[in-house]
């Protein structure tokens, strides 16, 4: 795994609240670009079956949880 610390938060004044959806999505995006997780967020990556595949499985989930992460340190807790 890549070190990301520096790429995977916005700006907490800009973490999503109630009044800025659009102005976050915007920002998000680009965050989920640089953390190369974008194809985890839309789906495109499914999960491979954890018997023909166990560390391709293995990977997805760390990368998935990884991805959940991401979106969990860019909103506010309420």
């Amino acid at each position: 795994m890549k070190e990301y610390s520096n790429v995977n938060r916005i700006t907490d004044c800009d973490h999503l609240i109630d009044v800025n959806w659009h102005k976050w999505k915007e920002r998000i995006k680009r965050v989920f670009i640089n953390c190369d997780i974008t194809q985890y967020i839309t789906g495109e990556i499914t999960c491979p079956d954890e018997y023909d595949d166990p560390d391709g499985t293995y990977n997805w989930d760390k990368n998935d949880t990884w991805a959940q992460q991401v979106i969990i340190h860019n909103v506010t807790a309420s």
